[in-house]
């Protein structure tokens, strides 16, 4: 065989691993793992798409940043004529994860019913991490470490305490809401179908802006749902409002 067509060989050769290997990586990167069931949460401050970037003013007039907003979505279900599908469930969702998988439905059509958890239910909040999976997403974390359970909704930034309301946030606040009266339930109506490969979205909005409708970050920078501190569990409560307010049907 002459050098040049071992070389044309060898650039066949090369073209159809480069194919492959192509394919491959197209594969890959769809990352669709059989749970075709979603749920999406488009997060808002006020009428602007939520950005953690944003420095945003409160109604005390004080400016603030958020670095961490993440919340439990748990216990999803389809209910499809008599039938009710529900998924066992727990994700946690948040400004970083606004697109969750929650389930895997077989292909065809469905009309009735899906709703899910914000939260968790009375049972699961009484299991301790330490009964969980290795790979539970509530492992480490989330847990309160007594009666309490598990928080629902992690809330964390820094605010802006000069006198002059002009300087970058930097003083930290932290509120860890979690309770058994703090879950809350969403359902919607829905006729849909599902087929090979393809996802079912359930579109949910979420205005930050009502989240934080009425907490003072400088005068009270931290709660954590204490039931034994009035003034901790009063602005928990508050919030567990506010968050319950925030999300809607789309």
């Amino acid at each position: 065989m002459t050098t040049k067509k071992t070389f044309m060989r060898f650039l066949m050769l090369l073209a159809v691993a480069i194919f492959i290997f192509s394919c491959k990586n197209d594969d890959d990167s769809d990352s669709f793992d059989g749970r075709n069931v979603r749920i999406r949460f488009d997060m808002t401050y006020d009428t602007t798409t939520f950005s953690p970037n944003n420095i945003y003013t409160n109604d005390f007039g004080q400016r603030f940043k958020i670095s961490k907003l993440e919340f439990l979505v748990s216990d999803a279900y389809v209910v499809d004529g008599l039938d009710s599908i529900s998924f066992d469930s727990v994700n946690i969702a948040g400004m970083n994860n606004r697109l969750i998988p929650v389930g895997e439905l077989e292909n065809g059509g469905y009309s009735g019913k899906f709703g899910f958890q914000v939260g968790l239910d009375t049972n699961r909040n009484k299991v301790y991490p330490q009964f969980l999976g290795p790979n539970h997403p509530l492992k480490t974390g989330w847990h309160f470490g007594d009666s309490r359970g598990y928080k629902f909704l992690i809330l964390e930034g820094a605010v802006d305490t000069s006198s002059t309301q002009d300087k970058e946030p930097t003083v930290p606040f932290s509120y860890h809401i979690g309770a058994n009266q703090f879950a809350f339930s969403r359902a919607q109506l829905r006729t849909f179908s599902v087929g090979a490969n393809r996802y079912v979205d359930f579109d949910y909005s979420f205005d930050v802006e009502v989240l934080v409708d009425g907490i003072n970050f400088i005068n009270q920078p931290k709660a954590t749902s204490n039931p034994t501190k009035a003034a901790d569990f009063a602005l928990s409560t508050i919030i567990a409002t506010n968050f319950n307010n925030a999300i809607h049907l789309q």
